[in-house]
């Protein structure tokens, strides 16, 4: 006997073919989508990789801006240091950056305590031989520059006093270290003061008058 041979239907046929058709459409967009993907990412990680290195580069910068700013401050700290370091010496000119007067002044100041120190070494040196000081002169102006310079140099051995207490040392030498000499000498003549005043009341047993009077012991 003859098998009886069903012949396929033409659903199942139309069927069969857009099975395969949709086979091969999706291998194609397998293929499509993984060749369009993979620049998609090499893109995506160029674009990672870019970012890292900006934020990378970022922590480096703010690194080093950070220790720019701890070493500026440390320059900051050392500098200020080391002028309050100079401002306890000398600088080149012989005159200290923290004392208040400026280099005129202090060469002013130097040659008038200087003149007047040399006046009340005179003065005491005729005191300790004549008994009496320097006579009024003319209009009494060698007894005026006498009475002021022994003024003068008392203060100045006084600021050169209170300048060691609030600093810690005494005047600077100054320009052409003439300040230094003022008060050298200023110490000087007031120690030698001391002396002679010792001096006076033990060989006359009195002291002058500051300002010559009338009737007195030196006129």
């Amino acid at each position: 006997s003859t098998p009886n041979i069903t012949a396929p239907s033409e659903t199942s046929y139309i069927m069969a073919q857009f099975k395969g058709i949709t086979t091969i459409a999706l291998l194609l967009l397998a293929v499509v989508g993984v060749e369009s993907f993979a620049p998609l990412a090499a893109c995506t990680k160029t674009r990672l990789l870019q970012k890292n290195k900006v934020f990378t580069s970022n922590r480096t910068a703010k690194s080093a801006f950070q220790n720019k700013n701890e070493n500026l401050s440390h320059q900051t700290a050392t500098t200020s240091s080391s002028i309050y370091a100079q401002n306890d010496g000398q600088d080149g000119s012989g005159s200290t950056s923290n004392f208040f007067l400026s280099n005129n002044d202090q060469i002013t100041l130097g040659v008038v305590g200087t003149k007047m120190s040399l006046i009340m070494l005179v003065s005491e040196y005729v005191l300790k031989t004549t008994g009496c000081g320097l006579p009024a002169g003319p209009y009494g102006i060698v007894g005026a520059a006498e009475g002021i310079s022994y003024l003068g140099v008392t203060a100045l051995a006084t600021f050169s006093i209170y300048t060691k207490v609030k600093t810690g040392s005494g005047l600077p030498a100054g320009p052409y270290k003439v300040l230094g000499l003022a008060e050298g000498l200023s110490f000087l003549a007031l120690g030698v003061g001391v002396a002679v005043l010792i001096f006076q009341l033990g060989d006359y047993g009195y002291i002058p008058n500051a300002v010559p009077m009338e009737g007195g012991m030196c006129q």
